[in-house]
């Protein structure tokens, strides 16, 4: 059997409609699991650390504003420099 352009191409069609449907009654399946409110671990941060990243180059402009503004968050936070390095 072989597969033409046009086949796959109705099958990718089909495939992305069918994950786009909601599937009903997904929200009540987790409404059963137990919760519990968790505190949240403490860790020590050694003295000097430093955190150095590699991230892919920017997709969308975006992703890499929002990146950039939740690393200042975290070292404002922490007090821990981060390098990042956006590669291609």
């Amino acid at each position: 059997m072989t597969i033409t352009r046009r086949d796959s191409l109705a099958l990718g069609a089909a495939a992305l409609g069918a994950a786009s449907v909601p599937i009903i009654g997904a929200r009540a399946a987790y409404d059963d699991v137990p919760t519990a409110d968790v505190k949240a671990p403490e860790y020590k941060i050694e003295k000097g650390a430093t955190l150095h990243m590699i991230r892919p180059a920017k997709f969308v402009d975006p992703d890499e504003v929002n990146w950039k503004k939740n690393t200042e968050e975290f070292t404002k936070k922490t007090g821990v420099p981060v390098k990042v390095d956006f590669l291609s």
